[in-house]
């Protein structure tokens, strides 16, 4: 499974690591910022040993051909901004594309939008974080409950276990 995530933020983190850690062949992380990306993805790369790279996406980015996955972990499109769509181009991406959305308000941003009008796959991911066991839940456009490689690409449960940071921090260095 090949992934993009945009962004190099806390939520980028996250994704890029549980997507390498469900066994991701590839993740690409696209980043306005060269410098904050590729920090992220030395770090992750070193701890998790992982096929991370990372590429600047200063313009309108062009979704790779062969991308099975592409999740937004930018703030762009949250409320109140709900217009907003990272600027990232979808006409060259594979007809089995997946496109996901971290943003839980709107429930639909404008990328998912965008997606669902060419025909691709959407999952709009609300988080929602259960205090006592620490679990992401992930929801498909439908409303059902699904893991993040929904539609075909079952990696991974309908619902991911998820380490608070601390704890996942604490199970990279002793992977060290």
């Amino acid at each position: 499974m090949r992934a993009v995530v945009l962004g190099a933020g806390g939520a980028a983190r996250a994704i890029v690591t549980e997507l390498v850690l469900a066994g991701a062949a590839d993740v690409l992380v696209a980043n306005r910022s060269i410098a904050r990306g590729e920090q992220m993805v030395a770090e992750l790369a070193r701890k998790t040993k992982g096929p991370i790279r990372v590429e600047a996406s200063r313009e309108t980015y062009r979704v790779p051909p062969g991308t099975d996955l592409l999740v937004n972990a930018t703030s762009v499109g949250l409320y109140p901004d709900v217009t907003a769509m990272p600027p990232v181009h979808l006409s060259d991406a594979a007809a089995h594309l997946l496109v996901a959305d971290g943003a839980p308000n709107p429930p639909e941003t404008a990328l998912l939008k965008m997606a669902k009008r060419q025909g691709l796959r959407v999952l709009a991911c609300y988080l929602a974080y259960a205090a006592a066991s620490n679990s992401l839940l992930l929801v498909d456009d439908a409303g059902d409950a699904a893991g993040p490689f929904a539609g075909g690409m079952v990696l991974t449960a309908a619902r991911a276990r998820f380490k608070t940071a601390n704890a996942r921090r604490a199970e990279w260095d002793r992977r060290r």
